[in-house]
C-alpha cells in the first residue's frame, strides 16, 4: 500500500471515527446538561439583546447565538436548571443544533490533529493513533456533544498549533514569501480566537510566543549571516502578526458583544451606574433618591433590609462583655415599617431645590422613621465578633449635637468612576462607609444573632471592604414625588460611553469575579489528579432510568500520555548527561525531532498544564482538555521514535537544529504496528465499557455501576436495590 493512499485512509477513518462519536444520538438526552444552564442561556440572551456578564470572552458564545439565529430562534427558554426538559410546546430552543456545532468543531480538531502530525513528519500509523487518541476520549466526546465552549476552545488550539507549524516550514525553506505571510497571518488569527474564547487562551500564547522567541534567538545569531535590518524584519512582522493583528480581531468581538447587548438584564449590577445608563429600561427607567425621602434599604448579598425597632442590645453578653446598651440595629427578611429610613442631608449642604438627589460619594445621615433615631456607629465591639464595630442608633437631638460626627456615612460607589451619579431605585449599589472610624456597614447570614436579637442578622462596621458581601441598595423609594427623568422608553436618556472605557469596565469586573470563585465544589479537582483522569465530574443524571453522564477521559490513552512523559524526561537527561562525558548515543535525525517538535510539544503541554497549580479559584478536569489535546500530538511520535534504529554510529558532536528534517529516522513498522495496534484496540475497549456515561442512554445496574467506578470515579446509583 502506497505512503499516500495509507495517509488518506488514516485520515479519513480518524475522521469517520469522530463524525460517529459526536453525533451519535446528539439529541438525546433531550434536557438541559451541565453547563448548557450557562452558554444555552447566554446565547437566548444574545438573541434578545439582553445585558448579560460572562468571565468568559464573547467569540465563542457569539458562535453560539448565531446559530440560534439561523434557526430564527427568539431565545425565550433560558436553561435555568440542569434536567429542564427541551420538549416545549413553543418555542422549543435549537438544542440539537446548538450541540451539533460543537460537535463539527470536535470533528474538525481530530482532522486538525491528524494533519499536524503529517506536518511534523510522522508515519501514517502514528498520526492515526495520535487523532483516535482525541477521536476516543471520553472527555473530549462529551464536550463536544453539550453546549460548552471547551470544543471550539479546543478546535481553535489546534488550528493555531497547525498555521505555527506551517509557519516554521516555511521559515525554514524562505521567509517573507506569500505563504510565508498567509501561514504567520493565519497563526495570530487562530490565538486570537483562542483567547477570545477563553482566557486559557493565555497559555497557548506562552506556549506559541516560547517557540517564536527562540526561533528569533536562533535568527539573531551572527553565524546566520543575517543583517540587522532582516532580523529586525524578522521581529516586526512577527509582532504584526502574533500581537497586533490578533488584538484588532479580540477587541472586535467585544464590540459585536457591546453592540448587541443593547438591553437592560439580570446581569447589570456586575457594571457600574454609569455603565448601566448605556442600556435600554436600565437605571434611567427607576425612580432615584431624592433628600427626605423615606427608603428601604437592601443588603444584596443576603437579600434582607435594614432593621431597628425600640429594642436595646443586653448590657451583657453571652462572652461577659458590656455593651452601651443602644438601640438594636439588625437586618432581616422581612418588610415592615421598621425598615424605613429617611436620608437627611447634612449640617453642610442644604438642598436649593425642594427636590435635590443623592449622589453617590455624598455624605448623609439616614433617620429611623419609626423611632425618630440616627444610624450610628462607633468605637465598641459588636455582639457577636469584637473585632467589628456595634451599630445602633441615637436619639434624633443627640445625633444632631453631641453625636454628630458618630451618624455621618459616606454614600460610597463600588467603581471610583461612579462617583457623582445619581442614585437609582433596586439599581444602584453603593457601600455605607462610616466617616468617623473609617468602616463599611456589613452583615452575614452565617452566625444569627440569639434569642433577644430574636436570631437576626447582625450589622456591624468591619474595617476592610468584602468585596461584593458590603453592597448595598436602595430597595424601595416610599416618598411620592414627581421623578423628572422617569421614563422607561424615552432613549434619548440612554448615555454613551467610549468602546475602551466600557470593555476596561467589563476586564476589570470579569478578573474580580474569577478570584470570587469559590475553592469548593464537589467536582473539583486538583491539577496533579488530571494526567491520570483518577476522577471525573457528574454532568447529568436521571433517577427514574438510572442514567447517566459522567465526564471522565479515556484512562488508557491518559495512562498511556503519562508514561510517554516520563519516558521523555528520562531520555532528554540520559542524552545530555551522556553528551557531558563524551558519549553520543542518539543519531542527529533522532536528536533532531526530540529536541524540534517533541521538545515544542512537551513545552507547550507544560504552558497549558502547571499555571493551573497557581490558580486559586475552582478547577476541574476538563480544564485539562487542551493539555491534553498537546499530549495525544506528543506520545504516539515519541513511541515512533523509540521504536526507530535511534543509536548513532557517528560519535561527532552536532548542533542541535529546531527545524525537522522531512526524512526520520528508520521505524521499526512491525512493533510500532503491534504497539498501536494494542493501544487502539484498548482505547475502543474503554470507549465501549463507558459508553453508557458518554451517551446517558441507557441505564446501568448497581453491578454494572461498580465495575465503572475506576480509581476515585464516583457514580450516582450504584446501591443495590433488594426485593422483598
Amino acid at each position: 500500500m502506497s505512503y499516500p493512499f495509507s495517509a488518506q485512509l488514516g485520515y479519513h477513518i480518524s475522521l469517520i471515527v469522530a463524525t460517529i462519536t459526536r453525533f451519535y444520538h446528539i439529541d438525546k438526552p433531550n434536557q438541559v446538561i451541565f453547563d448548557e444552564t450557562h452558554f444555552g442561556k447566554f446565547a437566548s440572551y444574545y438573541l434578545e439583546r439582553t445585558y448579560f456578564f460572562d468571565l468568559h470572552p464573547p467569540f465563542a458564545k457569539l458562535i453560539i447565538a448565531l446559530t440560534g439565529y439561523l434557526f430564527n430562534y427568539d431565545g425565550s427558554f433560558k436553561f435555568d436548571s440542569i434536567g429542564d426538559s427541551y420538549d416545549i410546546p413553543d418555542h422549543a430552543p435549537p438544542f440539537v443544533a446548538y450541540r451539533s456545532l460543537n460537535a463539527t468543531c470536535g470533528v474538525i480538531t481530530v482532522g486538525v490533529v491528524y494533519k499536524i502530525m503529517q506536518r511534523l513528519g510522522f508515519k501514517p500509523l502514528t498520526c492515526s493513533t495520535s487523532a483516535l487518541l482525541v477521536a476516543l476520549d471520553n472527555g473530549h466526546i462529551i464536550q463536544s456533544r453539550i453546549i460548552t465552549l471547551d470544543s471550539i476552545l479546543v478546535m481553535c488550539i489546534s488550528l493555531t498549533f497547525y498555521s505555527y507549524i506551517r509557519f516554521h516550514k516555511c521559515q525554514s525553506r524562505a521567509a517573507f514569501t506569500r505563504e510565508w505571510y498567509t501561514w504567520l497571518y493565519l497563526t495570530g488569527v487562530s490565538l486570537s480566537l483562542v483567547i477570545s474564547t477563553k482566557y486559557v487562551g493565555l497559555m497557548t500564547y506562552m506556549a506559541i510566543g516560547t517557540s517564536v522567541l527562540r526561533n528569533l534567538w536562533r535568527i539573531s545569531d551572527i553565524e546566520r549571516k543575517l543583517s540587522k535590518r532582516v532580523v529586525t524584519r524578522h521581529f516586526f512582522k512577527r509582532l504584526n502578526g502574533l500581537i497586533f493583528g490578533p488584538l484588532i480581531i479580540y477587541l472586535f468581538w467585544f464590540w459585536v458583544h457591546f453592540t448587541i447587548l443593547t438591553k437592560s438584564g439580570p446581569d447589570d449590577e456586575f457594571m457600574s451606574v454609569r455603565f448601566q445608563e448605556t442600556l435600554l429600561n436600565s437605571a434611567v427607567g427607576h425612580p432615584q433618591l431624592n433628600y427626605h425621602d423615606i427608603v428601604v434599604i437592601n443588603h444584596k448579598q443576603t437579600n434582607t433590609f435594614l432593621h431597628s425597632c425600640d429594642v436595646q442590645y443586653p448590657l451583657v453578653y453571652e462572652d461577659g462583655r458590656v455593651s452601651t446598651e443602644g438601640q438594636q440595629v439588625t437586618c432581616h427578611a422581612f418588610n415592615d415599617t421598621n425598615n424605613e429610613w429617611e436620608v437627611i442631608p447634612t449640617k453642610v449642604f442644604s438642598p436649593v431645590d425642594k427636590i435635590q438627589p443623592v449622589l453617590l460619594n455624598d455624605t448623609v445621615q439616614l433617620r429611623h422613621v419609626k423611632t425618630n433615631t440616627l444610624l450610628l456607629t462607633h468605637d465598641v465591639a459588636s455582639p457577636l465578633d469584637a473585632t467589628t464595630e456595634e451599630v445602633t442608633t441615637v436619639s434624633f437631638d443627640a445625633g444632631m449635637n453631641d453625636f454628630y460626627q458618630e451618624t455621618l456615612f459616606q454614600l460610597k460607589p463600588i467603581l471610583s468612576n461612579d462617583v457623582g451619579l445619581k442614585i437609582r431605585e433596586k439599581r444602584t449599589p453603593f457601600r455605607l462607609f462610616h466617616i468617623d472610624t473609617e468602616v463599611v456597614l456589613w452583615t452575614q447570614n452565617d452566625t444569627l444573632l440569639p434569642e433577644w436579637g430574636f436570631e437576626q442578622q447582625e450589622v456591624s462596621g468591619v474595617r476592610k471592604a468584602r468585596s461584593f458581601e458590603d453592597n448595598w441598595i436602595i430597595d424601595q423609594i416610599l416618598t411620592e414625588h414627581e421623578q423628572e427623568d422617569h421614563d422607561n422608553g424615552d432613549d434619548k436618556l440612554l448615555k454613551e460611553v467610549a468602546f475602551f472605557d466600557k470593555w476596561s469596565e467589563l476586564q476589570k469586573s470579569m478578573l474580580i469575579h474569577n478570584n470570587l470563585i469559590p475553592k469548593y465544589h464537589p467536582y473539583a479537582s486538583e491539577p496533579y489528579t488530571w494526567p491520570a483522569s483518577v476522577s471525573g465530574i457528574s454532568f447529568w443524571s436521571d433517577a427514574s432510568t438510572r442514567r447517566q453522564i459522567y465526564y471522565i477521559g479515556n484512562i488508557i490513552g491518559y495512562w498511556f500520555q503519562i508514561i510517554s512523559i516520563m519516558l521523555y524526561c528520562g531520555i532528554i537527561v540520559m542524552d545530555q548527561l551522556t553528551r557531558k562525558r563524551g558519549v553520543f548515543i542518539l543519531k542527529s535525525k533522532v536528536r533532531d525531532k526530540l529536541y524540534g517538535p517533541l521538545l515544542f510539544l512537551f513545552i507547550s503541554w507544560s504552558w497549558h498544564y502547571f499555571p493551573f497549580y497557581l490558580m486559586s479559584r475552582q478547577k476541574f478536569l476538563y480544564h485539562y482538555l487542551p493539555a491534553h489535546l498537546i499530549l495525544s500530538l506528543f506520545a504516539p511520535g515519541l513511541w515512533e521514535i523509540l521504536l526507530s534504529d535511534f543509536k548513532n554510529v557517528d560519535k561527532s558532536r552536532e548542533e542541535e537544529r529546531d527545524v525537522q528534517s522531512e526524512d526520520g529516522p528508520k521505524v521499526n513498522d512491525t512493533k510500532l504496528c503491534c504497539i498501536f495496534g494494542i493501544l487502539i484496540a484498548m482505547l475502543f475497549g474503554f470507549f465501549f465499557f463507558f459508553s453508557p456515561l458518554i451517551y446517558g442512554n441507557r441505564g446501568l445496574s448497581p453491578m454494572q455501576i461498580q465495575n465503572r467506578e475506576w480509581l476515585d470515579i464516583k457514580l450516582d446509583f450504584e446501591e443495590y436495590f433488594f426485593a422483598f
